[in-house]
């Protein structure tokens, strides 16, 4: 082989590496380029999530210590909440006024147990909602919509109010 057809070839070669090197070299920047847009957008994104919750909790902190009362479309039974958590003679919860009115009255039909619950200022999601609870922990039981207390609901039921 001459050297010529070698130094040709050498040539051919090293321009070869330099372009495979430069092609090499683009698509790492334009992956990083994509990598740090996706970065920088998670990071933006998380920055607005730190921002709105450092709002919220400045917000909670406020109501809890009475400064602001809630607002919002919730507001009312935020406030119910929060004057339940504040007052020591707030009214019973949904959950004990079911335990209170199936240990004096045995079984009772769903509809009876609403009507105790929203008699004393609960909605019906609430009495729905701590029947479930209830019969989850074991405390009542029911059967075609008709509820009962068990024992361990008349074991952990609270004292009846004064």
């Amino acid at each position: 082989m001459s050297d010529d057809y070698l130094s040709k070839e050498l040539k051919k070669a090293q321009t070869q590496l330099a372009s495979a090197g430069r092609e090499a070299e683009e698509k790492i920047q334009k992956i990083q380029e994509k990598s740090f847009a996706g970065i920088r957008e998670a990071l933006t994104d998380f920055g607005k999530s730190i921002s709105a919750l450092s709002v919220r909790i400045a917000r909670l902190r406020e109501i809890q210590s009475g400064e602001t009362a809630p607002r919002g479309p919730h507001s009312a039974s935020a406030q119910r909440r929060m004057a339940k958590v504040k007052s020591a003679d707030s009214k019973p919860s949904a959950g004990e006024l079911i335990l209170r009115a199936l240990a004096e009255n045995g079984s009772m039909p769903s509809a009876a147990l609403d009507a105790v619950v929203m008699d004393a200022g609960w909605t019906k999601a609430a009495a729905e909602k701590s029947k479930q609870i209830l019969k989850k922990r074991g405390e009542v039981s029911a059967q075609k919509r008709v509820w009962s207390i068990t024992e361990m609901g008349l074991k952990n039921r609270p004292s009846a109010p004064e």
